[in-house]
């Protein structure tokens, strides 16, 4: 099959944040989080990507303590913290790359 070269690359924006789009729990045991990449502005989502949490009691049950126990800096709304939540395990079990947790 052929290819197609482009003439002039396309840039794509740098990613800076993200955001729980989506978040399942299951009782197999399993977590599932769809993340939404954003550029600095805010304005264009640059991919959607899921992670998934290892299955198993242990991984679970270690996320499900992260959700339900505060973390330092966290402000706002249920929702808003379940998000810093979130994705501050997903920090500590570098499963996203190291940031700042945005309160």
């Amino acid at each position: 099959m052929g290819d197609f070269t482009l003439t002039t690359p396309i840039t794509q924006p740098s990613k800076a944040k993200y955001t729980v789009e989506r978040l399942l729990i299951d009782r197999t045991p399993r977590v599932a989080m769809e993340i939404v990449v954003q550029d600095s502005g805010n304005t264009v989502d640059i991919e959607r990507i899921t992670i998934n949490i290892p299955t198993g009691t242990a991984t679970v049950n270690g996320f499900l303590g992260a959700l339900l126990n505060v973390r330092a800096g966290e402000t706002g709304t249920n929702g808003r913290k379940a998000n810093f939540r979130s994705l501050g395990y997903l920090v500590d079990q570098n499963l996203l790359p190291p940031g700042v947790l945005n309160a």
